[in-house]
């Protein structure tokens, strides 16, 4: 439902393919656009994600993460749990490791080596599964990307260089 919201937004905003950049939730979002939606993904930049649940976790998930979440404004509404039990359905079982052979698009993956909200090891097999894929890791876990901005925002930009992304035959 995700997925076909952003497609949705994508065709109200007029714009026909774009760069998608996802961050955890947001990751598994835009591989869903990228699967059902092929001709609207330019390219996946995929940020602390993983490409299925983690089962048993998503209570860990949501102790460690929730006081994050709440400081967020637009969850931090007369109904705050709503979007975090909302998005805790979404992933309960979720799985889209089948499909990433699919993806052929320019992919990198930015992840840190100590995530435990989405192991490494998950991050790995999601690179492997993504033919081309480039996966660079950081030192930190889940939300590396706000130490390391720096290094965060150089590896995108790299990425993001069309002189890379136009000679690639994906």
């Amino acid at each position: 439902m995700m997925a076909e919201d952003t497609a949705g937004l994508l065709n109200a905003l007029g714009i026909a393919h774009a760069h998608l950049l996802g961050t955890s939730m947001g990751g598994r979002i835009a591989v869903a656009l990228a699967l059902q939606h092929p001709q609207q993904v330019k390219s996946l930049i995929l940020v602390s994600t993983i490409m299925k649940s983690l089962k048993g976790a998503p209570m860990t998930w949501s102790r460690r993460l929730l006081p994050l979440m709440l400081k967020i404004p637009m969850i931090r509404g007369p109904h705050p749990y709503y979007a975090v039990a909302r998005q805790l359905k979404a992933s309960r079982n979720y799985d889209a490791m089948d499909g990433l052979g699919e993806i052929h698009v320019p992919t990198l993956i930015l992840h840190g080596k100590k995530d435990k909200s989405a192991p490494y090891r998950l991050a790995q097999a999601m690179q492997s599964g993504i033919k081309g894929s480039q996966m660079l890791t950081f030192p930190g876990g889940h939300l590396f990307f706000i130490v390391r901005q720096k290094q965060f925002i150089e590896a995108i930009a790299g990425f993001l260089d069309s002189s890379k992304l136009d000679k690639q035959a994906y």
